[in-house]
């Protein structure tokens, strides 16, 4: 099959050589001069992460670029596979074979060439063993366990980290050996390890090593290393060490009125639509809640309330309609809380304010017709009076706001979302004002306040209400 050289690439992720040889490529040159012939290049279809198709070439480079130089433009090739293949899919794959043919035939690859496909191939699929690496290199296989034991211990220490996370915020085992597809009793083994995490982190920040540095140094999420660092730490002990950088403050608000002026990006995915400050979260743990106690998102996003219950010492089980997180479970979009809430002791509600932010998922809250979208909130009510301990509490964040698209109106949804709640079976006991930032206000909206003399919604609502 003749293909046209200019439509074939070089992808970086599957080819081998860091470098081509221009003495290779000399020779091949030297013997389309004199009419040699040669074995046909292997080539293969695939589609990236965003579904454009690419021609990749997965042996003989150096033959396609002495044709090229040579001033011919087809060049003889064979498909790996005939179907076109998703790159996400198949990396591994066409990583080890294009390993395999540069190593047994042509100009083979270097040492070093191996020794970095075998860390590309390992980086990619934490699964893979070192002798299938090595069968395809064409290398001992204690050669590749030299090569990638670091990368090794980085992937376990990243599991160890990822399971030592959901025991704190209180998966069980069964969920967690679910999560990793091991047994019960393997996960139990890793729990037993925790106290020896606990007493390396504790004994490098004796040592002067910051959280940060130990985390990295550790290969493990700084939640977790926050975690363990302010084990044993009260409230107010645990504000005061997390909170000496420029994000927090070293002691919970002190008044009804919460502004923080820039987000904690230790808490939450950053750049996350929607993510909330995860001081608010750090607060109403202090105020509403204790070390040890149940707190339950269902509308978790970038994770925000997750990592400040590990820093506050509190469970946390978390959900949302499409989880970006492994510590967040997914759950059906307009449902009542999962059985495995039942006794928690506060409930954080952060909806959508309805439509006032765009470009939620079609199944989001926002895009329901009002009537619906308070309905929903009717039966979540309910539900949360049900799943909740005696006295338990439900945080409601909510922003009123002139809807000029739909409605047309003033709508105060704060006011009615509480209403609801006091209908079945709560009372309200504090309303905080927390102010949206006013550099986050879109440059247009401010240009249309200003235009049409309309004061700008910045004011959000946070209804904390205790069951009855």
């Amino acid at each position: 099959m003749q293909i046209n050289i200019k439509d074939i690439e070089k992808d970086e992720d599957i080819y081998p050589r860091q470098e081509i040889s221009h003495k290779t490529i000399e020779g091949y040159r030297e013997a389309i001069q004199i009419g040699a012939s040669f074995p046909s290049i292997i080539v293969q279809r695939i589609l990236d992460k965003n579904g454009k198709e690419h021609l990749i070439c997965i042996d003989g480079l150096h033959r396609m670029e002495a044709f090229r130089l040579e001033k011919k433009t087809m060049i003889e090739g064979t498909y790996w596979k005939l179907e076109v293949l998703e790159k996400v899919k198949w990396l591994t794959q066409l990583q080890l074979e294009s390993a395999r043919l540069n190593s047994i035939h042509g100009d083979r690859l270097t040492r070093e060439d191996k020794r970095n496909q075998a860390r590309k191939i390992c980086e990619h699929d934490v699964k893979i063993t070192e002798q299938e690496i090595a069968d395809n290199l064409g290398v001992p296989r204690q050669t590749i366990s030299d090569w990638i034991k670091d990368i090794r211990l980085r992937q376990t220490a990243k599991g160890d980290s990822l399971i030592q996370k959901l025991h704190l915020l209180g998966w069980t085992q069964q969920e967690i050996a679910l999560i990793f597809g091991v047994t019960q009793g393997a996960i139990s083994q890793k729990l037993l390890e925790m106290p020896i995490s606990a007493k390396l982190i504790k004994t490098l920040l004796n040592q002067g090593d910051s959280v940060e540095k130990i985390a990295e140094k550790l290969s493990i999420d700084i939640q977790l290393a926050w975690a363990i660092a302010l084990d044993g730490k009260t409230d107010e002990e645990r504000f005061d060490i997390f909170g000496r950088t420029e994000y927090s403050d070293k002691e919970p608000v002190r008044y009804n009125v919460w502004n923080f002026v820039i987000k904690d990006p230790r808490l939450g995915i950053e750049n996350y639509l929607g993510r909330i400050e995860g001081q608010i979260i750090l607060n109403l743990l202090y105020y509403y809640t204790k070390q040890g106690d149940l707190i339950v998102d269902p509308m978790a996003g970038s994770g925000t309330t997750n990592d400040a219950c590990l820093i506050m010492g509190r469970k946390c089980l978390s959900y949302d309609i499409n989880p970006i997180r492994k510590d967040i479970k997914k759950i059906v979009p307009y449902s009542i809380l999962p059985n495995e809430t039942k006794g928690c002791n506060l409930i954080f509600l952060d909806p959508p304010y309805w439509r006032l932010i765009p470009n939620y998922p079609k199944e989001s809250l926002s895009n329901l017709p009002l009537k619906e979208f308070l309905e929903y909130f009717e039966k979540l009510a309910k539900d949360c009076h049900e799943k909740l301990i005696k006295d338990g509490k439900v945080a409601l964040l909510m922003q009123s706001f002139y809807d000029r698209k739909t409605e047309k109106a003033f709508l105060d949804l704060s006011f009615e979302i509480t209403e609801i709640f006091l209908r079945n079976g709560f009372k309200e006991i504090q309303r905080i004002s927390f102010p949206i930032n006013r550099q986050t206000i879109e440059y247009q909206d401010l240009e249309y306040g200003i235009k049409n003399k309309i004061l700008l919604d910045v004011n959000r609502d946070l209804v904390i209400l205790e069951m009855i």
